[in-house]
């Protein structure tokens, strides 16, 4: 008996370490963890070195970005959360989109009317990374470009997936992106929306359900 006590014990202490670590003021719970080591592992095990460790959602994976593809690029503009100005290293500009999320609308050719928390995802984006290098995958999906002729792109600082970084603080839906290269970071964008609509960040802290931007846009399309 006191041997199997022990090794529940050493079990415990192992373990804790793990499902200790907050994700959005959430516990992980240990065979969460325990998958997501797993697929790290194998991801590294596949891409071995330069790469990133992403955010672990509520029941999401470990997502793991070999950064050897990467392209950086210096952010020029800032329309809205998701729509951004960039210039690569020979001085080309392009507009790129990111994709996974959905920012808030702002007034623009294409739509006619702000959409609340639009100019706020913009001005977080602009503040934080406008005149800075940033590092993009420009080949996330097999369609490269969107309907108005924009750079579909994975944006990403030296340490975190910029789509999070706006999604976790309910300042943009997340958007489930088939045939994407990672598609793991479908449901770590998912569950970062969920801990902010349960802690009624951004758009989620208004009284009345939010629009979402795709129903915004038909309804205010000019």
């Amino acid at each position: 008996m006191r041997n199997k006590l022990i090794t529940l014990l050493l079990g415990v202490l192992f373990l804790q370490p793990f499902w200790a670590q907050p994700s959005f003021g959430s516990v992980m719970r240990p065979p969460t963890m325990l998958f997501g080591i797993h697929l790290a592992i194998r991801d590294m095990i596949k891409n071995p070195v330069n790469h990133i460790k992403h955010f672990q959602g509520i029941d999401a994976p470990v997502v793991t970005v070999d950064t050897t593809d990467l392209i950086k690029v210096k952010v020029k503009a800032v329309h809205d959360g998701d729509s951004w100005k960039v210039e690569f290293s020979d001085g080309r500009v392009e507009w790129v989109r990111i994709v996974g999320i959905d920012a808030p609308e702002v007034f623009s050719p294409y739509v006619l009317k702000t959409q609340p928390w639009g100019v706020e995802a913009g001005n977080v984006a602009r503040n934080e990374f406008k005149g800075k290098t940033i590092l993009i995958d420009t080949l996330p999906v097999p369609q490269n470009r969107d309907y108005y002729g924009r750079l579909l792109v994975e944006a990403y600082t030296n340490d975190k997936l910029i789509s999070l970084s706006l999604v976790e603080r309910g300042l943009a839906w997340s958007v489930a992106v088939p045939n994407r290269r990672s598609p793991n970071i479908n449901l770590v964008l998912k569950n970062a929306q969920k801990y902010a609509r349960q802690q009624k960040l951004g758009l989620f802290s208004e009284k009345r359900r939010p629009l979402r931007p795709e129903t915004w846009r038909k309804r205010y399309k000019s």
